[in-house]
């Protein structure tokens, strides 16, 4: 079972009749679609329902999305498809790896969830749970989840109050736009097979300054 690295919550307003809401969602699911797709971090490939998406446009998506009847029908739809990482030797297409939940057709609502390791310094083999170090794609990939939670915050320009709060997952922290591997286990996978490329005080320091920054006011 895959488990969730990181998943974030993009909240705006919500309206009281399908005609205020439609144009408006419609507006932000092309923001969402098009930084999606030239961002490479999600093609999408289906909706929920096993719906099929075949498009060579931006504009076919959204007319395929449309036809499916989730927006005038559904409460909520996900989104699913295909992910680039790059690697040194060239690109990898990896399947349901970053999925768009909750996409809510009463409002402006949707999560943005992360569902492996290939963005971390380390990955965990989730038959074995023993951990490998990842650091070749961490430094080609890692940078584009908050490059782009950042530019979708922006774009949309909804008041996202929960958005860069501290969240804990199994195994990773997220708090502003980044998410790491929970000190305990950094520290315990470095001191059992250290490696030199990596600047573990420099990650815990990172992470110490994010949970400072982000955690809940109470």
């Amino acid at each position: 079972m895959i488990s969730d690295r990181g998943c974030w919550l993009f909240d705006g307003i919500y309206y009281g009749s399908y005609n205020e809401s439609y144009p408006e969602i419609m507006k932000s699911l092309r923001i969402l679609m098009e930084n999606l797709i030239s961002s490479k971090i999600l093609l999408p490939k289906a909706l929920y329902g096993n719906i099929s998406l075949q498009y060579d446009t931006v504009d076919e998506l959204l007319d395929q999305i449309e036809a499916s009847g989730y927006l005038e029908n559904a409460f909520e739809f996900a989104i699913w498809g295909d992910t680039i990482i790059y690697t040194p030797n060239g690109e990898e297409v990896h399947q349901d790896i970053i999925r768009i939940e909750r996409f809510r057709t009463s409002g402006q609502d949707f999560g943005y969830v992360v569902r492996t390791d290939h963005w971390l310094p380390m990955m965990m083999d989730r038959e074995t749970m023993d951990f490998t170090w990842n650091l070749e794609q961490y430094q080609l990939n890692y940078y584009r989840i908050p490059a782009l939670l950042s530019k979708l915050n922006e774009e949309l320009g909804w008041k996202n109050e929960e958005l860069l709060f501290k969240e804990e997952w199994y195994l990773t922290v997220q708090a502003g736009y980044d998410f790491y591997l929970e000190e305990s286990v950094i520290i315990r996978e470095y001191e059992a097979n250290p490696n030199p490329a990596f600047d573990l005080e420099a990650y815990l320091a990172a992470i110490k300054n994010a949970r400072e920054k982000y955690t809940r006011k109470r």
